[in-house]
């Protein structure tokens, strides 16, 4: 569920603070007045005009002449970094070349982003950081073999100073209930992020060896073999080993596809 309910009928202004919104990473989402209201929604945004139509109750930020769209954006961040009472918190993540991240708090959705497998030590720890005496449940999707070994060993180094609790999340069961988020504009990572979080998983120990994937989904193997041959116009295929330590992330497919180069190379 989203934090903040824009509602209005006031195009111009949606336009505006949608805009503002999707720059400030802010999660959101569109209601008309004949809409029911979320039960867990916290913030009300509209215009000045229409406020007054909302319960006093509730939690309503609006636009002034005193204070703008950038005072409300402010609220709402502000909003962020003072939640109180905090039942749970989970965060999800969609491993891969690009990472999905997404971070629920009492199973509201607070704030997502897509980042680079390079970046994500830094990511989740920035996000760990401002919850730091938080006890966090993290869900990693178990479908990206070739980048999970990056993300467990970020998470291994970062649960020495953070309490968290790690589970892996079996990715093949998350597309029930896909049209629940079909409104959220999530980017494709995001999206795979969330189903995750939303599912619990099986135990992870930080603390030990890293698991090894002794298995792959039928034609996983294949696939990297065949993108083996497009990636040499069809000249050469990997073998099945190279192709699975691909999967496991100790080779690149270029660095696979080098070495079996080098072992059709004449002496």
């Amino acid at each position: 569920m989203e934090l903040v309910c824009l509602i209005t009928d006031d195009f111009r202004f949606s336009f505006e603070i949608i805009a503002k919104f999707k720059e400030e990473r802010i999660p959101f989402t569109v209601l008309s007045k004949d809409d029911p209201l979320p039960l867990l929604n916290r913030i009300i945004v509209t215009t000045e005009s229409e406020a007054s139509e909302f319960s006093p109750e509730k939690f309503v930020l609006f636009p002034s002449e005193t204070h703008g769209v950038d005072f409300v954006v402010a609220r709402i961040k502000n909003y962020l970094k003072n939640i109180t009472q905090i039942e749970s918190m989970v965060l999800g993540i969609d491993p891969g070349k690009r990472v999905g991240i997404v971070l629920l708090i009492n199973d509201i959705l607070v704030e997502y982003r897509t980042i680079t497998i390079e970046y994500f030590p830094q990511a989740a720890e920035r996000v760990l950081s401002t919850f730091e005496n938080q006890e966090v449940t993290i869900r990693i999707g178990a479908g990206s073999h070739r980048f999970l070994s990056p993300v467990l060993a970020a998470l291994g180094n970062l649960a020495r100073i953070y309490n968290i609790i790690t589970e892996m999340v079996d990715e093949t069961r998350t597309t029930k209930g896909r049209e629940t988020f079909s409104k959220l504009k999530l980017a494709s990572h995001e999206l795979a992020a969330l189903h995750i979080a939303m599912r619990s998983g099986e135990p992870v120990d930080l603390t030990r060896p890293l698991p090894v994937v002794s298995s792959f989904k039928k034609g996983e193997l294949t696939a990297v073999q065949e993108q083996s041959r497009f990636a040499t116009n069809g000249q050469l295929t990997i073998s099945r080993t190279l192709a699975r330590k691909v999967l496991e992330g100790d080779l690149s497919l270029r660095e696979a596809v080098s070495l079996q180069l080098q072992k059709h190379q004449p002496i």
